[in-house]
């Protein structure tokens, strides 16, 4: 019996139904037809370029195709001795752009660098940008030790980002002093550059007084933050003082207090400010909750 299909004539065997087969005879015959149809079945072509036959059930991956490798997407939380080298020869293009060729001391100065902030926890991306930011300092000249005249641009340029405004006379003398004391504890001006802005702030939003009104204003907006209310007369008098005991016991000035004061109201908002049995057993069914996703039983809890 002949069966033309696609253009194509393909034979199938003949089996006589009337004849007993024997089980292997059979299979014989199954394996005969099975291989007739993949023929019939198998992908012709069109123009010269394979048509994707549908009728297939098993998919056959290309053997001449290549998968490009995809990176992580996020850097490596401690990277490798060849990932910080790699960085910093990239943040010296970025810096220099071929323009200049870093000596064997700059990039083992800088290599070591990377290396220092590996120890503090940054990852490969981070400390590359450190690096680039350590480079246009030197580049600037900020990573030497500062002259007269770069402390009196230090003073006049951060007050102006900070206050929005020139010093005036006696302002400038304060900032270039507290610039130069930075700089006798050692610091270069990019350090300083970077630190001064949050001493000026504290003084544009009257942090750096601790004086009773002051005190009472972080109480206030505090409380107001963490509450979502006004404090009582009795309220603001009990975190006042507490403001208070910080500045005199921990030597904290109005930007610590302002740090530190939420969390201890928070404790209070909470009822965690409290170790009475009721309080205990509460943080106990919490806990176990959350760790073993059921309510404990009695004898657990």
């Amino acid at each position: 019996m002949s069966t033309k299909v696609s253009g194509r004539i393909s034979t199938f065997p003949t089996v006589n139904t009337r004849t007993a087969q024997t089980p292997q005879s059979l299979r014989g015959t199954e394996q005969q037809l099975l291989s007739t149809l993949r023929q019939l079945t198998s992908s012709p072509t069109d123009g010269g370029r394979t048509r994707v036959d549908v009728a297939r059930t098993s998919f056959e991956p290309s053997t001449t195709r290549s998968t490009a490798s995809v990176p992580p997407l996020l850097p490596d939380s401690k990277p490798s001795d060849s990932a910080i080298s790699k960085g910093v020869d990239e943040a010296f293009q970025h810096v220099y752009g071929g323009t200049q060729i870093p000596s064997s001391a700059d990039r083992n100065e800088m290599r070591r660098y990377g290396d220092e902030l590996r120890g503090q926890g940054k990852n490969a991306t981070e400390i590359k940008y450190a690096v680039i930011e350590k480079l246009k300092a030197k580049r600037d000249g900020l990573g030497k030790p500062p002259d007269d005249a770069t402390l009196n641009g230090l003073a006049t340029d951060v007050f102006k980002s900070v206050f929005g405004r020139a010093p005036t006379g006696a302002e400038f003398e304060k900032w270039k002093g507290v610039a130069k004391d930075l700089a006798g504890k050692g610091m270069d001006a990019t350090s300083i550059k970077y630190n001064l802005p949050s001493q000026m702030r504290e003084v544009r939003d009257g942090l750096d007084k601790t004086s009773p009104a002051v005190l009472e204003g972080l109480a206030k907006g505090v409380f107001q933050e963490v509450f979502g209310r006004a404090p009582s007369g009795s309220e603001l008098a009990k975190w006042k003082g507490v403001a208070q005991e910080m500045v005199d016991k921990d030597k904290m000035n109005a930007s610590s207090v302002k740090l530190n004061l939420p969390s201890q109201m928070r404790e209070v908002r909470d009822g965690l400010d409290k170790t009475s049995p009721a309080v205990l057993e509460g943080l106990a069914k919490g806990v176990f909750q959350e760790v073993f996703g059921r309510a404990p039983s009695g004898s657990e809890l």
